[in-house]
């Protein structure tokens, strides 16, 4: 297992012309959502609407402001997505649950997003 990094777009939901390219995330599919630096998110109108508990990789306890937005990675339109406001010291991720709306896959062997060919079906 290895760790890459990718650019994705992240729109205000409520005004589409409010965006902003994010660089160098660390694309982790063990993150459920994705983290955007708290500075960046406000750029473009964002505001947190809600608060989430979160366990860090240490096993600490944290709580975030999360809020709807647009993301948008590897060409794909973009889909709605929540964010989370970053902290200082937290890392900037695009999380599994973007990449399952967009219907991208990780390849680890290239170390980019890639289009799924199918999904899990019960």
């Amino acid at each position: 297992m290895g760790v890459f990094k990718t650019s994705f777009k992240v729109c205000n939901p409520k005004d589409e012309n409010k965006c902003v390219l994010v660089k160098d995330a660390i694309v982790d599919t063990g993150s459920t959502l994705t983290w955007v630096p708290s500075g960046v998110l406000e750029q473009i109108g964002l505001k947190p609407e809600k608060t989430r508990t979160f366990v860090s990789i240490t096993g600490e306890k944290i709580e975030r402001g999360v809020s709807p937005a647009l993301c948008q990675a590897d060409g794909e339109k973009p889909a709605g997505c929540d964010v989370v406001f970053g902290k200082q010291g937290d890392r900037t991720v695009l999380g599994a649950t973007v990449l399952e709306t967009l219907g991208l896959d990780v390849d680890m062997d290239t170390q980019k997003l890639k289009r799924k060919t199918s999904f899990l079906a019960v």
